[in-house]
């Protein structure tokens, strides 16, 4: 594979993309086609459009699919992406990064929480006013329990007969007993259906980032299962049309999205953790 590296580091990585493309007479259209990119993100990232590209580990998939798609070392695009992309939020203010690897790394940048709340302001005020009650509760002699005993004493009814509730029971219309019997057996409310938000259609994508070396299984639809070792800091893309199955190390750290979304990793099973999704 030819490695086509940037001749000036003033050209930006939309610059290099789109000029690149151009080189190969391709249009948006031919390169979505081949890497399964959006053409909408791919005009985003010719025009160097952060705001509007996906979430961080999703951008760095898509950069990586289109730097080996014009035979660039993805390695270098995805270094200078990070630069790049981190500048411009600084300058406009308006990024936001979510992705869960992107706050662990600068989770020591973000401020710190305020050691005292308003919550436990509140909690320290009431805990001294009933401390100081009582303190002078047992200095007066007071005991505020045989008040309390006597006012919920006023409460209770007298206890009504069986003999009454029977009669009353027998008072009871066939009308009113049907009424009874309907109430008590009616169905449950149904519960709302989770529903997928699949942009795509019938499009699922799966992202796995690699925190430290490691193997991973996949079968995509209906082809038979693969095994691949990717090295620390890789970033993968899968995307298929029906079904995704995923087969880890018990002891993996690697973090996969599905459409966007973390999934948390199961319980190992016979050795393996095994995923199937949707």
């Amino acid at each position: 594979m030819e490695d086509n590296s940037y001749k000036s580091e003033d050209e930006s990585l939309g610059t290099l993309f789109r000029k690149l493309r151009l080189d190969r007479s391709l249009d948006i259209s031919e390169v979505a086609e081949e890497t399964k990119i959006p053409p909408k993100t791919l005009r985003a990232m010719e025009a160097d459009d952060y705001a509007s590209l996906p979430a961080n580990a999703f951008s760095r998939g898509f950069y990586s699919l289109y730097a080996k798609s014009l035979d660039l070392n993805p390695i270098e695009i995805l270094d200078r992406f990070e630069s790049e992309r981190g500048g411009d939020s600084q300058i406009k203010g308006t990024e936001s990064l979510s992705a869960p690897s992107w706050q662990g790394r600068n989770i020591g940048t973000m401020s710190e929480r305020p050691s005292i709340t308003p919550g436990s302001l509140i909690g320290l005020a009431l805990l001294l006013v009933i401390i100081i009650a009582a303190v002078v509760s047992w200095y007066v002699g007071y005991n505020p329990a045989t008040d309390i005993s006597r006012w919920l004493r006023g409460f209770q009814s007298s206890p009504v007969p069986i003999e009454r509730v029977e009669e009353q029971a027998d008072d009871v219309g066939p009308k009113q007993q049907e009424s009874t019997v309907e109430t008590s057996t009616a169905e449950p409310a149904e519960q709302p259906t989770a529903v997928v938000n699949n942009s795509d259609n019938t499009t699922y994508q799966l992202v796995a980032e690699f925190v430290e070396a490691g193997n991973i299984t996949i079968s995509l639809d209906a082809s038979p299962p693969q095994t691949m070792r990717f090295s620390e800091g890789s970033i993968e893309m899968w995307q298929a049309e029906k079904t995704i199955s995923v087969e880890m190390d018990p002891n993996s750290k690697t973090q996969l999205y599905f459409n966007g979304a973390i999934i948390p990793l199961p319980q190992e099973k016979d050795g393996k953790i095994t995923i199937s999704l949707p």
